[in-house]
C-alpha cells in the first residue's frame, strides 16, 4: 500500500495549482487591459494635441497676414503724411474699338 501512495492522484492538490495559475493568469490579463487602455487614452490625447496644434498654426497664418496688411496700410499712411498726398478722383476713358465706334454711327 505504501507503493501505491507514491502514484495516487491527489485532485485537491491538482485543483490548488489550478486555480492558482488561473489567478495568476487573470492577474496578467487585468494589467494587460489596464495597460492597452492606459495606451489607448494617451494616443487619444496626442491626436486631440496635434489637431489643436493644427488648428492653432491657422490661426496664426491668418493672424500673421492681418499683421500684414496693418502694416502695409500704416506704411502707406506714412508715405501720405510724409510727402502730404492729397485723394483725388480720377476719371478714367473708356477704350473703345474703331470697329464698334463704326457700327454705332450706323
Amino acid at each position: 500500500m505504501n507503493n501505491n501512495s507514491k502514484y495516487t492522484f491527489s485532485f485537491s492538490n491538482l485543483n490548488k495549482k489550478l486555480f492558482i495559475i488561473f489567478l495568476f493568469v487573470m492577474f496578467i490579463y487585468f494589467v494587460v487591459q489596464i495597460i492597452a487602455s492606459a495606451i489607448s487614452n494617451t494616443y487619444q490625447d496626442i491626436s486631440y494635441l496635434r489637431s489643436q496644434k493644427e488648428q492653432l498654426r491657422r490661426e496664426n497664418e491668418i493672424l500673421v497676414s492681418e499683421i500684414g496688411k496693418a502694416k502695409s496700410y500704416l506704411s502707406a499712411q506714412d508715405v501720405i503724411e510724409k510727402y502730404k498726398l492729397e485723394k483725388k478722383n480720377i476719371n478714367y476713358i473708356d477704350y473703345i474699338d474703331s470697329t464698334q465706334a463704326i457700327n454705332e454711327k450706323r
